[in-house]
C-alpha cells in the first residue's frame, strides 16, 4: 500500500482469517532499513517497463 500520510495501524483489525498476517507484522512491514531511500527514478509503465532494466543494473554492480 502507497499512500503519502502514515498509515494508522493501531487498531487494525482483520475481518478474514489471515494466518501469516498480524497486526504487529502489518506495522513492522513498513520499516525499512536505510539502504531503501528515495530514488528519482521514471515511471514503470505496463508498456514501458524502468524497474527491471535498474533492478537488473544494480544486481550486476
Amino acid at each position: 500500500m502507497a499512500c503519502r500520510e502514515p498509515l494508522a495501524t493501531d487498531n487494525i483489525e482483520f475481518n478474514i482469517p489471515a494466518q501469516y498476517m498480524t497486526a504487529d507484522i502489518l506495522r513492522a512491514s513498513g520499516i525499512f532499513g536505510k539502504d531503501a531511500s528515495w530514488v528519482d527514478v521514471p515511471v514503470n509503465r505496463l508498456l514501458e517497463p524502468k524497474l527491471y532494466t535498474i533492478y537488473n543494473r544494480e544486481a550486476t554492480q
